[in-house]
């Protein structure tokens, strides 16, 4: 028995955004995550289909939604999941479905949107690249696996030394980037939002909910890009 490849639509949201090969003017910001969630779709047996930009407007993101659920299995948004008035991910896949959960005690991450349209799931994922592989690697890679039909369970892992302490608040999940020099784990800190730190990064050590962080010369466990 053979199941047809999941097709998954990335739409970029934001009136900042433009594309990677335009030079971005003061303000503005080049649409990387569009390209991150579709290698990671690629990777994992899915195939992306890629959408244009949508500015901050309600209508034109409820029409691209309509649109895409006749050629798509799920939906991924990226951008627009806070709640400041500006931002209208949570809004359209509420007029157009369901809000399943808009917030978790996930970071980075927090502001991600899990919501179904029709017969798609949607995930309203953060603008930041660093909250968007987070979110794919929690929850897109489940449900890729889901979709795809996969039985085995694809994440890879090595077990390294940490150099470094790294704290962390109670009552949420947290996730942070780590370089592997040999068996050490060196932790990479810095906002969600710079990319350096993850392309730098090998993969990211999950710090569970209640724990308030890790000590230097703990043993954890990396999951591996």
């Amino acid at each position: 028995a053979v199941r047809k490849k999941p097709v998954v639509g990335i739409i970029p949201t934001g009136v900042e955004l433009v594309p990677p090969d335009e030079i971005p003017s003061v303000g503005d910001v080049r649409d990387v995550n569009s390209y991150l969630c579709g290698a990671f779709v690629e990777e994992r047996g899915g195939v992306p289909r890629y959408y244009n930009i949508v500015r901050d407007n309600p209508k034109d993101l409820a029409a691209v939604l309509r649109s895409a659920l006749d050629d798509c299995d799920a939906l991924l948004i990226t951008g627009g999941s806070s709640k400041d008035d500006r931002d209208i991910t949570a809004e359209v896949i509420r007029s157009l479905g369901e809000v399943l959960a808009h917030g978790l005690a996930l970071a980075p991450g927090k502001p991600t949107i899990i919501g179904k349209i029709g017969h798609a799931p949607v995930i309203g994922i953060p603008g930041h690249p660093a909250s968007t592989m987070v979110v794919l690697t929690v929850l897109g890679a489940p449900l890729l696996q889901s979709l795809s039909g996969c039985t085995a369970c694809r994440e890879a892992k090595q077990k390294a030394v940490l150099t470094r302490s790294i704290p962390a608040e109670r009552g949420r999940e947290e996730y942070v980037r780590v370089k592997l020099l040999g068996d050490e784990a060196v932790p990479l800190f810095g906002k969600s939002g710079l990319l350096n730190t993850l392309v730098q990064s090998d993969g990211l050590v999950r710090i569970l909910r209640g724990c308030e962080g890790l000590e230097a010369g703990n043993e954890v466990d990396v999951t591996l890009w």
